[in-house]
């Protein structure tokens, strides 16, 4: 996750998911997208970070 904090302490149970797509993403940049860009339309890999306690989701991302 190159850092990315889960805002949870360093000891903190956590749960970490790793799962393969292809994903579809819409509206991830929070607008449309600009005219002409070049903007990957499917990710193959996503993983998400849930506390083990609640199960709550932490954070999520996808690499393309």
């Amino acid at each position: 996750m190159v850092g990315e904090s889960v805002g949870r302490p360093d000891d903190a149970l956590v749960c970490y998911v790793k799962v393969e797509g292809p994903f579809l993403l819409t509206n991830i940049r929070g607008g449309p997208p600009r005219p002409n860009a070049k903007v990957p339309t499917t990710a193959k890999y996503g993983d998400a970070v849930f506390d083990a306690h609640t199960g709550n989701l932490l954070v999520w991302g996808v690499y393309f």
